[in-house]
């Protein structure tokens, strides 16, 4: 995002002393505001999950879970939490290394086969 505004500054029909503290700007802001990582999902061989450096791994898939060919919208339960706890990780397909993708998918594949079929949730 930040390469595509810079190409705007670059581009822009003004001095090139306002160009250049735009691209400055862009740059400091580039460096100050980088995003985190994303969390590290693992996956436990009694289907729980959980998420680094948030949950112990008490997390089960919900049923709102969907997921496409590119992409996966994973609705975890939070085990043992009083309330209707929810946490929810949109993954793409580019995020995830191949062999972790297509066991991913067939994972999602089977438990839906298990559910009523309904309608993807694209939120």
């Amino acid at each position: 995002m930040h390469l595509a505004a810079l190409g705007g500054v670059a581009w822009l029909d003004a001095p090139l002393a306002v160009r250049a503290a735009g691209a400055a700007l862009l740059v400091l802001h580039a460096v100050v505001r980088r995003p985190r990582r994303p969390p590290v999902l693992c996956r436990h061989t009694d289907g729980r999950w959980s998420v680094a450096g948030q949950t112990p791994g008490g997390l089960r898939l919900d049923p709102a879970t969907v997921f496409g060919r590119r992409w996966a919208r994973l609705v975890f339960r939070v085990e043992g939490a009083h309330r209707r706890a929810r946490l929810a990780v949109l993954l793409l397909r580019d995020q995830v290394p191949a062999e972790a993708w297509r066991a991913l998918q067939a994972e999602l594949r089977r438990s839906s086969a298990a559910r009523p079929e309904r309608p993807p949730d694209f939120s």
